[in-house]
């Protein structure tokens, strides 16, 4: 009877969990964009590290909203290099390339003609 209590006690130490979950590096480590869609199109959001773009995220025409990058889209040195598709568009907008510190937070601005669209960088 005894090793059936120490395997009990063993399955149900097995179980038990200490502490919270540690949070993911890559979330933890994330960079915000704010995205304001004046366009009448709405726009598909792109980084691009290395030639290669990952999709951020949708906006709706007309909205803002926050958008995270994660730091594996960013280029060496933390440099943002986003890229406009707005749906039904044949082309897309180069919104430029920003440095975003760890406070800093990146904002996009889409206006009604993309390119006059900005893309800027400010403190939290």
């Amino acid at each position: 009877m005894a090793p059936s209590i120490v395997l009990l006690l063993l399955l149900a130490s097995a179980c038990v969990h200490a502490g919270k979950p540690k949070a993911d590096p890559a979330t933890a480590s994330n960079v915000v964009v704010l995205v304001a869609n004046d366009g009448l199109p709405d726009a598909d959001i792109f980084a691009v590290h290395d030639g290669i773009r990952f999709r951020v995220g949708f906006v709706h025409s007309n909205t803002t909203v926050a958008l995270h990058v994660p730091v594996g889209a960013l280029e060496i040195g933390n440099d943002l290099n986003l890229v406009v598709h707005q749906i039904g568009e044949s082309r897309d907008y180069v919104a430029g390339t920003v440095h975003v510190a760890g406070d800093e937070v990146a904002e996009l601005d889409i206006a009604p003609a993309v390119q006059f669209s900005t893309l800027w960088v400010r403190s939290r």
